[in-house]
């Protein structure tokens, strides 16, 4: 199993939490104003007058993923998927925690995490420290014996667009890793 930048529950636990107020108070409510945007093409007008920045405008981004980005930003349907899934994720969350109860994951599964600095490139120093601190909770967590975790320095959304090689580097050695191990206790 790979997980990239996984959100542990506990992060928002208590109403005044950090986590909490951001998500609930800050981001949603970007991700809302997002959606109408592009519904009613103001996304679309503000890239191409130069009022909206580019997402994820990294110098080592290459251009097509850039325009793909801008796309996808201008299309309301994706929007609204980016919206609904942030909405309803303490549902996926209790989800999680209860196939955990259900269905422990086994131990033999190896594991591999990677973590990123930061969550995003404007969250405060209060919440990057809650950040990092929900990190180390989530790995003791684990009941895997071969967890191996992976920090990359910056933003998820940085490293996602400018360190993918990396990432796709893990992912491809899990799956060798697996396949190896597959052929070796086949038994047929």
């Amino acid at each position: 199993m790979v997980f990239i930048n996984p959100i542990f529950d506990s992060i928002f636990v208590g109403k005044e939490n950090p986590w909490t107020t951001h998500w609930f108070n800050s981001y949603l409510p970007s991700l809302q104003l997002q959606h109408v945007c592009a519904a009613l093409g103001v996304t679309r007008l503000g890239l191409q007058s130069g009022l909206f920045h580019e997402p994820f405008n990294y110098e080592e981004t290459p251009d097509i993923v850039r325009k793909r980005q801008k796309y996808l930003r201008c299309k309301p349907g994706h929007i609204s998927s980016l919206v609904e899934e942030s909405y309803f994720l303490n549902e996926s969350l209790s989800q999680t925690r209860l196939l955990q109860k259900i269905r422990p994951l086994r131990k033999d599964i190896p594991i591999k995490i990677i973590w990123t600095e930061e969550y995003g490139e404007k969250i405060s120093t209060e919440r990057k420290k809650l950040w990092l601190k929900s990190q180390e909770m989530y790995t003791s967590m684990l009941s895997s014996d071969s967890v191996v975790t992976t920090k990359l320095r910056g933003s998820l959304p940085k490293s996602l667009f400018t360190k993918h090689r990396a990432i796709i580097d893990i992912i491809e050695k899990s799956v060798k890793d697996w396949r190896t191990k597959s052929r070796v206790t086949a038994k047929y």
